[in-house]
């Protein structure tokens, strides 16, 4: 029988449906037992086999307090440091209701996009900064808001009154200031102004400000940073805080940073950003024409839209196997032959770019997520047929990364993160993708890209736990090693092996180019002299260098004839110190990190953390 009353009560529940939510589940599963560093600086948990890490960013906060609070204004707030190992995607936060952090340590396989130091020490160091910079913007003005609205109240008066590029640059400052590295010392982080600069694009302000949905734009992170680091090199170490003091306090009322900046600077706003751009345009091209060398582009250019051609690969002197995606479409593999482009397949989900070719066979690593669990996810490997377009998934519920297949496609090598940070080599079957063997790693050093140089040898681009990189051939079997380069803080990786030589991408003086060693004689060699980032080298049959160039237009594929000018190795532990900006050397706590003293600090149990994080997030995305 019909009954209207219950009608109108269903149609009542469906007009609001739209405004009902399902709970959030938890993050991580109650088994996991979780500890605390109690100290009076910050409160670190974490996960049983994150003892060290944890005792070591505890120590880290400890000190960056002491040595670089005072450039923003010298408070430093106690904050909750939350560690996450089950994750597969390298990032990290900090939110300001509650203030809190969250550190998923699996660190990432591109050595290019943060750096060789280690991953825990990378993430503690630019999140501090987010804390000391909340710690120091509760003044003037902003006190009202905080007083009605708490936490939250100041999160939005410094939203207003402080530009996310200059809390992200000045992070990246603290990165390149307290340690040998930070990404203000990498060639790859200038790459997208170089290339602006070098493509005579000339943006307006508000374009660089904003981005772009049809034009290449470098994001907040290198647009802060240039701004951030002219400021300090030019006006001094106090420049910024009496900035901020100022902008948070509301001085000024409308836009109140950019008075401040002129304020301080003595100039207007519009002519300090100018100046700031000069400045490092001067510093990225000294004593040369601004001008690209000769490069042979084979991949065109799309009219309002940024297109990436990355990672190619030879399948025959003039047919070319790559990854291709723009702002308007996925990343998929493609065959280039003749000028045409064939698509093969669209990539899985990936976190990493990263996959390996032999013999009609790719194999990449595809995240997958927990159906489950919502801080837990994973790595699994895929391999695919380019003649057929069939993909199999050889691994489950797995954590490998940068695989590499064998001449005869029956072994793939992949490189197997575990908890505790530390990492193995692994030799694994190309048909079940069961374990054969780890390769034994007694030196702990943390394996990124490895590719085979015939069966039972394989080069790979390590680490070590000083943060220091070398190109390594190591044997499959044992585990011994031979460095082919000499270690430094020079960044390198994308090994390319073609009979006894290996060719990879490094930082070498300006620019990431592309070098090469002899296995035999280990005699070095520069085979391009780029000026802006060249990477994923490949060589055919003819010795023509392919590689993946830095335009502005996206990365673009260029052929470069081989310039094979001999080096020495000194020239690859020979850094820029500084790398545009002196301050980096003078500035208090300039290389405050090897002052560490690894105090241990008492850790105690916690109990369950069902579900620490689930709103409010403010995503610090790929540090």
């Amino acid at each position: 029988m019909f009954k209207p009353g219950a009608f109108l009560l269903l149609s009542f529940c469906f007009l609001f449906s739209g405004y009902l939510s399902a709970q959030n589940f938890g993050g991580n599963p109650s088994s996991v037992k979780w500890y605390q560093v109690n100290t009076p600086a910050a409160r670190v948990i974490f996960p049983k086999g994150l003892d060290s890490q944890a005792n070591r960013i505890a120590n880290i906060v400890k000190l960056l307090g002491n040595r670089t609070a005072g450039s923003i204004g010298g408070k430093q707030r106690k904050w909750n440091i939350v560690l996450q190992y089950q994750t597969t995607i390298p990032n990290a936060y900090v939110r300001m209701a509650p203030v809190m952090s969250e550190l998923y340590m699996t660190p990432g396989q591109d050595n290019f996009s943060t750096g060789s130091i280690r991953w825990d020490d990378n993430l503690i160091i630019h999140e501090d900064r987010h804390v000391q910079q909340f710690s120091n913007f509760n003044k003037g003005f902003t006190k009202v808001f905080s007083f009605f609205l708490g936490q939250e109240g100041q999160l939005f008066a410094n939203g207003m009154t402080v530009p996310d590029y200059f809390f992200e640059g000045d992070a990246v400052w603290q990165e390149t200031l307290v340690s040998a590295q930070g990404r203000g010392r990498m060639p790859s982080f200038y790459n997208g102004f170089k290339s602006l600069w070098l493509g005579n694009r000339h943006y307006s302000w508000m374009k660089l400000r904003s981005g772009s949905y049809k034009d290449y734009t470098p994001d907040h992170y290198q647009l802060g940073y240039l701004l951030t680091a002219y400021g300090y090199e030019k006006y001094g170490e106090s420049f910024w805080k009496n900035v901020t003091q100022d902008a948070v306090s509301f001085r000024g009322v409308f836009y109140p940073f950019n008075r401040a900046v002129e304020r301080y600077s003595g100039i207007a706003y519009r002519l300090f950003r100018e100046d700031a751009m000069n400045y490092f345009k001067e510093k990225s091209f000294p004593k040369q024409v601004i001008s690209s060398p000769a490069v042979d582009y084979i991949t065109p250019v799309e009219k309002n839209n940024v297109t990436d051609y990355q990672f190619p690969v030879y399948i025959s002197d003039d047919s070319i196997l790559v990854t291709k995606s723009s702002y308007k479409k996925v990343s998929a593999f493609y065959l280039l032959t003749g000028g045409k482009e064939k698509m093969i397949r669209v990539k899985d989900i990936v976190i990493d770019d990263y996959y390996s070719y032999r013999n009609g066979k790719i194999v990449y690593a595809a995240y997958q997520s927990d159906p489950r669990w919502a801080n837990r996810d994973y790595s699994v490997l895929k391999l695919l047929d380019i003649n057929t377009g069939q993909q199999k998934q050889l691994t489950f519920r797995s954590k490998y990364f940068s695989p590499d297949i064998n001449a005869d496609g029956t072994e793939i090598l992949a490189v197997n993160v575990n908890v505790d940070g530390t990492n193995f080599i692994c030799r694994l079957n190309a048909t079940t993708g069961q374990l054969i063997m780890k390769v034994p790693n007694p030196r702990n050093y943390f394996f990124t890209q490895t590719k085979y140089i015939d069966t039972n040898t394989a080069v790979t681009a390590a680490r070590n736990p000083e943060g220091n990189m070398v190109l390594a051939k190591i044997d499959l079997t044992t585990g011994a090693i031979d460095n082919l380069t000499p270690f430094s803080f020079n960044v390198l990786g994308y090994p390319f092996v073609k009979g006894d030589t290996v060719y990879f991408s490094a930082m070498y003086k300006n620019a990431d180019k592309v070098l090469a060693v002899n296995i035999r004689n280990e005699k070095m060699y520069l085979v391009t002299d780029n000026i802006n980032g060249v990477y994923h080298p490949s060589v055919n049959g003819k010795g023509e260098v392919l590689v993946s160039a830095f335009t502005s237009s996206g990365y673009r594929l260029a052929k470069f004839t081989a310039g094979w000018k001999e080096i020495s190795a000194l020239s690859l532990i020979i850094g820029n110190s500084n790398f545009y900006t002196d301050s980096l050397q003078t500035m208090t706590g300039a290389g405050a990190l090897y002052s560490l003293n690894d105090s241990s600090f008492e850790q105690s149990k916690t109990g369950s953390i069902k579900n620490p994080v689930s709103k409010y997030k403010k995503i610090i995305p790929a540090i």
